[in-house]
């Protein structure tokens, strides 16, 4: 899915994070946060945003 904000060309793209379902946000072509779910039976139970400037080096090997 693609959008923009500012002018900016952002896209976001399903992935799985340590086996758990999320969504990458990347703001051109560049990652900006992936946000992950928790789930258990059928109700999603925590939501984890992740930010941090010093793990997006990570993210190309775990967003998947």
């Amino acid at each position: 899915m693609n959008f923009r904000k500012d002018g900016q060309a952002g896209s976001l793209r399903i992935v799985r994070i340590g086996g758990q379902p999320g969504v990458a946000i990347f703001n051109d072509h560049q990652p900006v946060s992936v946000v992950t779910l928790a789930i258990r039976g059928n109700a999603v139970t925590e939501v984890y945003v992740m930010r941090n400037p010093d793990k997006q080096k990570l993210w190309p090997e775990t967003v998947t």
